[in-house]
């Protein structure tokens, strides 16, 4: 059960024409936690997961750390710097393998430490039909690098047959410059672009009733099909960036960190901002 500190709240409009929700330009870190319970962004999701505890990520098999983690303190994946974002993934440092095996065993994984560290932000807020974008880049990159720009339905708010609607606006698997964009409904679907994305560019989804549209540098790249936009419509959804590493099926594959793999890799953000439609 959520607790009641940390609310998830569901943004309803009766506006005309675009009107800013919400907007983050990461001058101050604004992350929940017991001294901060109004935070913009949640280290977990609290629905779920202890408010002062790291997890195993869902995705891949790195430790995502919460900054509130006494445990792990002063190891931190997230940072800002003259208005930027930054999430970092690293290599587990020594003086908390420790306290990650035990936090692992007490959420019924085996002892084990995961080899990364990386940090997942989740929006407290959650939105409807709304347009939402990212000013982002990845100045460095290695092998097993997995991060994210993603939506995924309130666990709290969502229709009980939509608890599992999921926007993947961008995931890098394993390597740079090839993005791909996922949904995840009872007929998901896959799209990849091949960009620099060591440079900025911005990225962005239109969810509304009549369409659900992708865009790259306020280019439109990908519309998706009448079902997905009629899954979509009107869910309630968090907005997810994540620095995650080693998906499982990257292991084996060639795609797996290695030796080469710089520590730590790192994601930035400049801004992210959600409108009633786009401006």
């Amino acid at each position: 059960m959520a607790n009641a500190a940390y609310p998830i709240i569901k943004q309803n409009w009766p506006y005309s024409g675009p009107t800013l929700l919400f907007s983050d330009n990461f001058d101050t870190l604004s992350i929940a936690g017991p001294s901060n319970p109004n935070g913009n962004w949640m280290p977990d999701d609290f629905a779920w997961q202890p408010q002062t505890q790291g997890y195993q990520d869902f995705a891949g098999t790195n430790w995502n750390l919460n900054p509130n983690d006494p445990k792990t303190a002063p190891y931190n994946p997230f940072s800002v710097s003259e208005g930027v974002l930054t999430i970092s993934s690293f290599r587990t440092p020594s003086s908390i393998a420790a306290a990650i095996a035990n936090e692992n065993a007490a959420h019924g994984v085996s002892n084990t430490t995961p080899a990364w560290c990386g940090g997942f932000m989740i929006s407290r807020l959650s939105f409807g039909n709304s347009y939402t974008e990212w000013r982002a880049r990845w100045p460095n990159s290695g092998k097993g690098m997995f991060p994210a720009l993603w939506f995924y339905a309130s666990q709290l708010l969502a229709p009980s047959n939509k608890v599992t609607a999921e926007i993947d606006l961008l995931e890098m698997y394993g390597a740079p410059n090839t993005f791909y964009t996922s949904t995840h409904t009872t007929n998901s679907t896959q799209t990849w672009r091949t960009i620099d994305t060591s440079q900025w560019h911005t990225y962005a989804v239109d969810r509304q009733a009549g369409w659900v549209r992708c865009y790259l540098d306020g280019v439109l790249f990908e519309t998706l099909s009448a079902y997905d936009t009629a899954y979509f419509n009107t869910v309630p959804m968090q907005l997810h960036m994540n620095y995650a590493m080693d998906a499982y099926w990257m292991i084996g594959s060639g795609l797996g960190s290695d030796s080469t793999t710089p520590s730590p890799l790192l994601m930035n953000v400049d801004y992210v901002q959600v409108w009633t439609s786009k401006p």
